[in-house]
């Protein structure tokens, strides 16, 4: 499997990502993206949403800053 990504992200003219990678970022990409995080750890084939939450609770804290600087920064314009 980890062969046909490398593949298919090359012939795509993507930066390089592991399979790891690949799945990592389509987590955080939901969950960023409100996705609940129980249909999230369905996706991911993990038996709880506490699991997810717990790996991938630095997305939403980076994410939370993220929207409150951006927050800050319209108030202040």
């Amino acid at each position: 499997m980890a062969r046909v990504v490398e593949s298919m992200t090359k012939r795509a003219g993507c930066p390089e990502i592991t399979l790891h990678g690949l799945r990592h970022f389509h987590a955080s990409t939901l969950l960023q993206s409100g996705i609940d995080p129980a249909v999230v750890a369905e996706r991911l084939g993990q038996s709880s949403a506490a699991i997810t939450l717990s790996v991938y609770a630095n997305c939403l804290s980076e994410w939370h800053r993220a929207a409150e600087a951006f927050s800050k920064l319209m108030r202040a314009a």
